[in-house]
């Protein structure tokens, strides 16, 4: 039997997220633009720490005179592309209360069942059964 669907909240915009567990990668964010979102100011958080530093500063003086010499100047990637704007529907629409409820892994779309489980999977650690003790006695047998 494959281990029930993990349920958590995204780091990120704390929407309640459902995963199978063939998908569970231990993700912290949603299947949306959060994971890309979180990297993005990750890696800027990192340049604005480096560039405080004393290295950083200097490496960032040394690429300025460079870039004075040859007037162009690369750091990071480009911007990504902008996403088409969606147009939302007109008229809302609303859920039938008649209907059972039906849970999907947000990744995959994979059916669930309705058990959940709130922790990470946990490895079982297999020791080998000690088949003699290998302790040797500390008393003398002859007196």
């Amino acid at each position: 039997m494959e281990p029930p669907a993990r349920h958590y909240l995204c780091a990120r915009c704390h929407t309640a997220v459902l995963i199978c567990s063939h998908c569970d990668r231990g993700q912290r964010y949603c299947a949306g633009d959060c994971a890309k979102l979180a990297r993005t100011q990750s890696l800027q958080e990192a340049g604005q720490r480096y560039q405080l530093s004393r290295y950083g500063r200097l490496k960032h003086a040394a690429r300025q005179c460079l870039y004075r010499d040859r007037q162009s100047k690369v750091t990071h990637h480009g911007s990504p592309p902008r996403t088409p704007d969606d147009l939302l529907p007109t008229s809302p629409t609303l859920p039938v209360k008649s209907a059972p409820q039906l849970w999907h892994c947000h990744f995959c779309g994979q059916l669930q069942t309705q058990f959940v489980r709130l922790d990470f999977l946990h490895r079982r650690i297999r020791r080998p059964l000690r088949t003699s003790d290998r302790r040797e006695s500390h008393h003398d047998p002859n007196p």
